[in-house]
């Protein structure tokens, strides 16, 4: 095992930074394109203009890139190849995870192409309890949408399976040794305590000064890993995408360069989770570490780091679940402020609108999805259609001599406000609460009702949207319907107030009549919000929203289209 003291690589060196995935390359790589510029001052070289010769090495390794990358040009590598050869017996590198991809044949042409004498393999290993949840968030960003616990049994339930291959400490690393030869390989271990290692370890490695590269200097080179309500909303719009067979080029252009962007500006919230392997699956994993440290230290490579930073915390406590479609309670819904939903939204509208926007397919799908089975409805409210928000809430009451339903006060005026921007509207809530009909019955036995509508929080968000892009609320809004009914938890104080008003007179109305009461009439009363409590919205419901924007986007593209086939037509 070395230390920081003996790694210079020779001079001449083409050192080849093969990842894999998620081990610390977006750091690296960030740090090396900020620094580019005065790196030949130091006889060091980061070849090209993009921060990793991502096409490069797909067309030496031959395989597929993120998906919806499209064809990439054979002559890629060989140009690079031929930019490297300027530049003589100063040190290069260039990284790429796709490197990581390679077969033997492709691994072999790398070593002939840079020089047997030359090449230099650099791979970092990472805890496998902490790559597991990273890889999950980034196959979810390149469209995959199984669920957290389905994804990680897979490779803890078969050790020798194809995550082991790729990622393994060994196995990769042998595939490399066999090829350039194991003298001509290093090994870094990253330490999840301190961020700097890496760079660190690249400075020795290259010959750069002691605090030459930097990390964070660009944003398009952070790449935090996402909160799991973040992940659970690309999910949820990955799932939209695959059922309907909607194109991976937009895909793409919607959720790399659309979504996740948008994200990136936003703080890590402790609150919206991050998935986790089991406590009870540690021991596993730590058998698993420590063979696989062993076979790696048996193969003569050079390893930089330790053990022990390998190995997973011994705490207790309960593992997280997300939600499922078999046990949605599981952990409650994970959730979104409001802010981040909008920023989201708004990236899918603007870039439905850019110039080479991608088409959804030859016949996408794009009806709006059934509404979420009505948990709660009103006695004798009967079915709104699908796509339509809920009856007026004078419709669901039924005056009668006997039997008079009354509803939540907060619910009418939810219900009211989701017609309202239903129909294109932008207003506050607070903005509408004159003209929400709450009566008080005067004869009679009073039934005490519960209505369908979409929560606060969710209705805040959507009324964002509506302040900046007005064609798109309402189709956001019948999108949302799919999802499950949940909770408003952050109603304004003013809104509280006058809900509460209206309890109170419906129960002076039941005094002052003597009428008989069927239920609760503290259901009607608005629920308390804690102190500090901003809008979130479940992050399937923000999911089904966007898939719900993109569509609506497309929507309107064929209609310019058929517009203007229209308008032609009529001009000849």
């Amino acid at each position: 095992m070395s230390g920081l003291d003996d790694l210079l690589l020779p001079e001449g060196s083409r050192i080849v930074h093969i990842g894999p995935h998620k081990t610390g390359t977006t750091a690296i790589q960030g740090a090396f394109a900020d620094a580019r510029d005065g790196l030949g001052a130091h006889g060091v070289h980061y070849p090209g203009d993009a921060w990793q010769v991502y096409r490069p090495a797909l067309a030496l390794t031959g395989t597929s890139g993120h998906r919806g990358t499209g064809a990439v040009d054979p002559e890629a590598w060989p140009r690079l190849v031929r930019e490297i050869e300027q530049y003589g017996e100063d040190r290069v590198l260039i990284s790429s995870e796709s490197f990581s991809r390679a077969a033997p044949d492709r691994i072999a042409r790398l070593r002939d192409d840079l020089g047997a004498d030359r090449v230099q393999i650099v791979r970092m290993i990472r805890r496998y309890d902490t790559l597991l949840p990273s890889l999950w968030q980034q196959r979810i960003v390149d469209g995959y949408d199984r669920h957290w616990q389905r994804y990680v049994g897979r490779p803890l339930n078969a050790p020798d399976g194809q995550f082991w291959d790729r990622f393994g400490f060994a196995t990769l690393t042998r595939q490399w040794a066999e090829v350039v030869g194991a003298d001509r390989v290093t090994v870094v271990v990253v330490n999840e305590s301190d961020r700097g290692w890496l760079l660190r370890v690249m400075e020795r490695l290259t010959g750069l000064p002691d605090g030459f590269l930097v990390a964070g200097g660009d944003a398009r080179y952070q790449n935090r890993s996402l909160s799991w309500a973040e992940a659970e909303m690309i999910r949820r719009l990955n799932v939209e995408f695959n059922a309907r067979g909607w194109s991976d080029a937009a895909l793409r252009h919607y959720l790399r360069f659309g979504v996740k962007r948008a994200l990136k500006p936003f703080a890590a919230d402790r609150a919206e989770g991050k998935p986790r392997v089991s406590p009870g699956r540690y021991e596993q994993v730590e058998e698993i570490t420590r063979r696989d440290w062993t076979e790696l230290q048996s193969l003569g490579v050079r390893v930089v780091g330790e053990l022990d930073w390998l190995l997973p915390p011994r705490h207790d406590g309960p593992e997280p679940q997300a939600p499922t479609a078999a046990d949605p309670a599981a952990r409650g819904p994970l959730l979104l402020g409001v802010p981040k939903v909008v920023a989201a939204a708004s990236a899918i509208v603007e870039r439905a609108q850019l110039s080479d926007t991608p088409a959804l397919g030859p016949d996408p799908d794009l009806r709006v999805p059934a509404a979420a089975a009505d948990a709660g409805a009103a006695p004798d409210a009967g079915a709104a259609p699908e796509t339509e928000v809920p009856a007026p809430p004078w419709r669901w009451r039924r005056r009668s001599p006997t039997r008079t339903v009354v509803l939540p006060p907060l619910d009418q005026a939810l219900l009211a406000w989701e017609r309202h921007l239903a129909a294109g509207g932008s207003e506050e809530l607070s903005a509408l609460l004159a003209s929400v009909d709450v009566a008080c019955p005067t004869a009679g036995t009073v039934v005490v009702g519960t209505a369908t509508a979409r929560s606060y929080d969710e209705l805040a968000a959507v009324r964002a949207i509506a302040a900046e892009h007005p064609r798109y609320a309402a189709t956001a809004l019948a999108w949302m319907r799919a999802a499950e009914h949940e909770p408003s938890r952050a109603v304004p104080d003013e809104v509280a107030a006058w809900a509460q008003e209206r309890a109170a007179e419906i129960r002076v109305a039941v005094q002052r009549h003597r009428l008989e009461v069927e239920g609760d009439l503290a259901a009607l009363d608005p629920p308390g919000t804690p102190a500090g409590a901003v809008p979130q919205v479940a992050a399937a419901s923000a999911g089904l929203l966007l898939a719900g924007l993109v569509a609506a986007s497309q929507q309107e593209s064929q209609q310019e289209s058929q517009q203007a086939g229209e308008q032609e037509s009529r001009r000849r």
